[in-house]
């Protein structure tokens, strides 16, 4: 099935996935045509059965297992440290390919050896499009957020996702890494614990004059974008750190703090919203998650700003 003189590994992070992580090694296997695929799960202290499941089914399997949770991004270099493909895939637990997908990919990357880093295209559970490519962040971009002006416009937050091509930032739900481009690049900042680290490696790979592709002739079901709208205040407000941590690591000071700003004024305006969603008749749960998790946010940004916590943006 696949292209000979290739060579390939496939890398997956668990963290208490469950049954969907074997649904997506077997999904690896089933594509590859055989159980002899060089196959490393990484798994961050699961609790669940997802680690004894997967030995069960996959014995060939490598499994580096954690004894806590170092993150998403320590767990990917863990795994590309112990790969030796020359194609490097890296697969969420939540995710499986689709029928064909696989040798798409690697024709693709074959014929196009100036992409450094690949995202196929990303689906629902329910086979609607996810959008799983971006542009990358601006002010003006986090101001038309905050104003949800690109809900209205999506094209000023996404490019189009019907085309192959160059984009900005592809999301971490399954990423086709060249060798060479990695020992270029490197890998994962380890300093995102989670969440940003996708923005951060999309932009270190333009920058070292690679190509970043999304690539709309092969398909992955990614399961994660339906729980993550339910994430925990906590998690919520992680995604606010990377990102201010982002925009101090390749923009500086004075940008983060206007950029804190607009992150201010964006959840100040979602919190009057949630009040009047509020007042809508079933409507109530869902604003009181909303309110709380912008408050959490605001409520982080306000204790940085007098000092409390700067590590938090550093």
């Amino acid at each position: 099935m696949h292209p000979r003189g290739i060579t390939c590994s496939f890398i997956i992070v668990n963290w208490n996935a469950g049954q969907f992580l074997v649904d997506a090694m077997a999904s690896i296997y089933e594509e590859w045509g055989s159980d002899e695929a060089e196959l490393i799960v990484v798994d961050n202290a699961s609790n669940d059965e997802s680690v004894p499941a997967a030995r069960a089914r996959f014995p060939k399997a490598t499994l580096i297992c954690n004894e806590e949770n170092l993150g998403f991004a320590r767990g990917v270099n863990a795994g590309l440290a112990a790969a030796g493909g020359d194609l490097l895939f890296l697969v969420n637990p939540d995710a499986y390919l689709l029928p064909g997908s696989l040798e798409r990919m690697i024709e693709f990357m074959n014929s196009n050896p100036e992409a450094g880093l690949m995202g196929p295209q990303v689906l629902n559970s329910d086979r609607t499009l996810q959008r799983s490519a971006r542009h990358r962040p601006t002010l003006g971009r986090a101001v038309a957020r905050a104003l949800a002006l690109d809900a209205l416009v999506p094209s000023l937050a996404f490019p189009d996702h019907g085309h192959t091509g160059d984009v900005d930032v592809l999301s971490g739900a399954f990423w086709v890494v060249r060798r060479a481009a990695l020992a270029e690049v490197g890998g994962l900042d380890e300093g995102f614990f989670m969440y940003a680290e996708d923005v951060d490696w999309s932009r270190r790979f333009a920058q070292a004059g690679w190509r970043v592709m999304y690539y709309t002739d092969a398909q992955v079901v990614h399961h994660g974008a339906k729980s993550s709208q339910h994430a925990p205040s906590r998690f919520f407000v992680e995604m606010r750190k990377a990102d201010l941590r982002y925009w101090r690591k390749h923009h500086g000071a004075v940008p983060t703090v206007a950029y804190a700003l607009v992150l201010t004024i964006h959840h100040l305006l979602r919190v009057a919203a949630g009040l009047l969603s509020g007042l809508v008749p079933g409507r109530r749960s869902s604003a009181l998650r909303r309110i709380r998790r912008s408050r959490a946010v605001i409520s982080w940004i306000v204790r940085s700003a007098f000092g409390l916590r700067p590590q938090d943006i550093q």
